[in-house]
């Protein structure tokens, strides 16, 4: 979109942004669900993937596929939202406050849990910086780094919104950053909700693009840290050159100094709290 001047209509901004913030949500379940049962509380993993169902539901509505989707378009988003869409998300916002006092009932409280990350993996913000790490990660440092705010991209400026960060950049303040960072994700889609303006959900865009040549690198604040895309065209059709910044293979960077001089059975904790895609790493 940048290299060719594509201007997404104000429509499409609104629904990408309420899609991608569910997504930051249900990703962020994930990370609650995975961690728990990392550390061997498998309840919790069952309470977030129940609620992330919800989720899932809403994205198989608006596009047809619960994780396997391809919604969001060169131009805008594959199809307009429809209003069981918007009545159903409305729900889930009213629902979140209530499974989020699930979890703070089920963990937040327990002993054992609180032992395995509060003090565990520190990591000054010098070392995380060092590392390139990005997302919850760095913010869990006490450094206030997202995208949203530093780049001020899509229609994000438009909205009220916290950085969530940490003070001592160990496990806890981790696991503390995403589970705060819910609430926030459910303010940004409500506002959007609440304004979605009318209009076309898809910008004119040629059956064929061909970008002038030229080169761009743009980035978004993914679910777990800057995703950048470096593109270079060479006018045709294809791309000439593409690198992807894959925010989990570089936060994983971080794990070797999160581990020195803890326990064997802490590494669990620490690569858990990483929250790592590994196909991410792995491509």
């Amino acid at each position: 979109e940048e290299l060719a001047g594509i201007e997404v209509p104000e429509r499409a901004e609104y629904i990408r942004v309420i899609v991608a913030e569910l997504n930051r949500i249900a990703s962020h379940l994930v990370f609650i669900g995975s961690l728990a049962i990392d550390l061997g509380a498998s309840t919790g993993m069952l309470y977030t993937f129940r609620d992330r169902e919800e989720i899932l539901d809403l994205f198989n509505l608006v596009c047809g596929a619960r994780m396997t989707f391809h919604y969001i378009r060169v131009g805008g988003v594959n199809r307009d939202v429809q209003p069981e869409f918007i009545e159903k998300t409305y729900k889930f916002l009213e629902h979140v406050p209530v499974f989020m006092e699930e979890y703070k009932k089920i963990l937040l409280g327990n002993e054992i849990f609180m032992s395995r990350l509060k003090g565990i993996s520190k990591m000054s913000q010098e070392t995380a910086l060092s590392h390139n790490m990005t997302g919850p990660n760095i913010r869990a440092t006490g450094i206030p780094y997202d995208i949203r705010k530093v780049d001020g991209y899509s229609v994000y400026p438009r909205f009220d919104f916290n950085v969530v960060t940490g003070k001592n950049g160990d496990n806890w303040d981790r696991f503390n950053v995403r589970y705060n960072e819910i609430f926030e994700s459910a303010k940004i889609v409500r506002q959007a909700l609440d304004g979605l303006p009318e209009g076309p959900f898809m910008a004119k865009v040629p059956k064929v693009l061909r970008p002038p040549k030229g080169e761009v690198f743009s980035r978004t604040e993914g679910t777990r840290g800057e995703l950048g895309f470096y593109i270079v065209s060479d006018g045709s059709t294809k791309p000439y050159r593409v690198h992807i910044r894959r925010p989990s293979f570089v936060n994983m960077q971080g794990l070797n100094d999160m581990c020195r001089g803890y326990l064997i059975g802490d590494s669990v904790a620490a690569f858990s709290a990483i929250d790592p895609l590994m196909g991410e790493v792995d491509c």
